[in-house]
């Protein structure tokens, strides 16, 4: 690939990593907080504990499937 094509397809990237920096300025400026202070909040704090959430919701819709297949099974029913 010649240069420009590769600057030109990284393109799109540096507008969206671009549009993600205003966002969190505007959201700590809202808040009061500083560029690295927001990113920290958003990064270490709620973005693991929101993965964290995720992870567990799905262990527990996994169960609640496994324990309804039982039931299913108890029962006779056809289930996928």
């Amino acid at each position: 690939m010649l240069r420009e094509e590769l600057i030109s397809e990284s393109a799109w990237i540096n507008t969206l990593f671009d549009s993600c920096v205003d966002l969190l300025l505007w959201s700590g400026d809202l808040v009061g907080l500083t560029y690295y202070e927001i990113n920290v909040w958003f990064f270490c704090l709620l973005w693991p504990l929101f993965t964290v959430a995720l992870m567990l919701s799905s262990l527990l819709l996994f169960l609640k499937l496994k324990k309804v297949q039982k039931e299913f099974k108890r029962q006779g029913l056809a289930c996928m």
